[in-house]
């Protein structure tokens, strides 16, 4: 008989105790190694953005927290009589609404939103009827705007609360209510306007303005974002005001400031720098997160390579003499680096760098319409048409660009800017150029 030879493949079938065991400790001290790995890069990522003056703290110091003033609370019991909400939800102020003004305010919000856009949307003065429903609704809240202008004209201006030292779990105001209240006074602006009311689209507009004062100051990125939109708002309602006051020229010059939206960026970063990474899975599977235990390392290492990325973005912007793309192309590319093809999590900051092409859009919106103040002043004062521009040619949002002017023999004005911008990637804009005529 010959000599039984053992199955080599039964061999891997044995239980083997000892290599089970010592491959488990490999691979827990293995996990334990990338944890601490992966907490010390976090971390040093995290100095490194507070040396660079980023803290949460440094910006706390220069924008301290404050409460709701009694101007705002007296706006919001006004504001009630419109159908409107501006109490925020956190708070436990009671403010009962009564449902018959809710159900008129929404059923002419689009209409009057339509009404608004469409208008501010054109390249000149002319305004047409409002729909009736919304003629209606400010005819019947003539007296309730008359009496908020003058609460707003008589006071300080109303401020929300602000507490930017709770990070992440800072609370807001009621953006929406804001915003719905901005537009009745543009719309009712528009509407005196139709009808030349100059004082009373003035008085809206100065609302308007003293209104937004808190969304203005405060580096909190949503709220810089509808800032921009307010401002919008009320550009494009002075380029249809033929006697507008002479601060507004000063207004205008000193808003659209690039450093509160850098600081805005940094009070964003600073709040996402405290959140626990191991939360922010918004790009991984339904499996990854079932695991996201495990991937804690990986999550904390991609976090961390955001936060440099971030801090890159926001000293190239810091450098830039201007958010002007350079002539070519369309929209300025605010990254230094492109996420790596490992970090799968979602850049969060992604929509509020690409603002800087919102801001950018808003700084000539503002530029073109102080050349039309500033014209109108002119035809005021002398009685005719200027032969140039009173502020020059020059584009300070555009340096390499300049605004045409034109005359034509029947006294027309046109106002351009000489180059084509597209539209923004989300909201609207004024339009670029502005012509005389009502």
């Amino acid at each position: 008989m010959g000599r039984h030879r053992p199955d080599r493949r039964s061999w891997w079938r044995r239980p083997r105790p000892g290599l089970t065991l010592a491959l488990l400790v490999a691979a827990i001290a293995s996990y334990g190694l990338l944890v601490v790995f992966s907490h010390r890069i976090e971390q040093r990522s995290r100095r490194a953005w507070e040396v660079e003056g980023n803290s949460l703290d440094q910006l706390v110091r220069r924008y301290p927290s404050r409460g709701t003033n009694s101007q705002a609370r007296e706006v919001e019991t006004i504001a009630a009589e419109l159908g409107l909400r501006l109490v925020p939800n956190w708070s436990s102020r009671p403010l009962r609404l009564d449902p018959g003004a809710v159900e008129q305010w929404q059923s002419v919000r689009d209409a009057l939103g339509e009404f608004v856009v469409t208008h501010l949307r054109r390249d000149d003065g002319r305004i047409d009827a409002p729909p009736q429903a919304v003629a209606d609704y400010l005819r019947e809240h003539r007296q309730v705007l008359a009496r908020l202008r003058s609460v707003i004209a008589d006071s300080d201006p109303p401020l929300w609360r602000r507490e930017l030292d709770r990070g992440p779990e800072a609370r807001l105001p009621n953006l929406l209510g804001q915003v719905a209240l901005h537009r009745i006074l543009v719309a009712d602006a528009l509407e005196a306007l139709r009808g030349r009311g100059w004082e009373r689209a003035a008085a809206d507009l100065e609302a308007s303005w003293s209104l937004a004062a808190g969304l203005r100051e405060d580096p909190v990125l949503i709220e810089q974002f509808v800032s921009m939109a307010v401002l919008r708002f009320q550009a494009g309602v002075l380029r249809r005001l033929p006697e507008a006051d002479s601060r507004w020229s000063e207004r205008l010059a000193g808003a659209g400031d690039r450093g509160l939206l850098l600081d805005a960026l940094r009070h964003e970063v600073a709040a996402l720098s405290m959140v626990d990474p191991t939360r922010l899975t918004g790009e991984l599977s339904a499996s990854e997160r079932a695991f996201g235990w495990l991937a804690a390392p990986y999550l904390r290492v991609s976090h961390a390579d955001a936060l440099t990325r971030w801090q890159q973005a926001l000293s190239g912007l810091e450098q830039r003499p201007s958010l002007c793309p350079p002539p070519g192309r369309e929209r300025l590319d605010w990254r230094v680096a492109s996420r790596p093809w490992w970090n799968r999590l979602e850049d969060s900051l992604q929509a509020g760098f690409s603002a800087t092409g919102r801001l950018l859009r808003l700084q000539l919106d503002l530029e073109l319409t102080r050349h039309w103040l500033a014209l109108n002043l002119e035809r005021a004062r002398s009685g005719h048409w200027p032969a140039e521009l009173p502020l020059g040619g020059a584009s300070a949002a555009c340096p390499d660009e300049r605004w045409l002017y034109h005359v034509s023999p029947e006294g027309e004005v046109e106002v351009r800017l000489s180059r084509s911008f597209p539209a923004p990637m989300h909201g609207w804009a004024l339009p670029l150029r502005h012509r005389s005529g009502f």
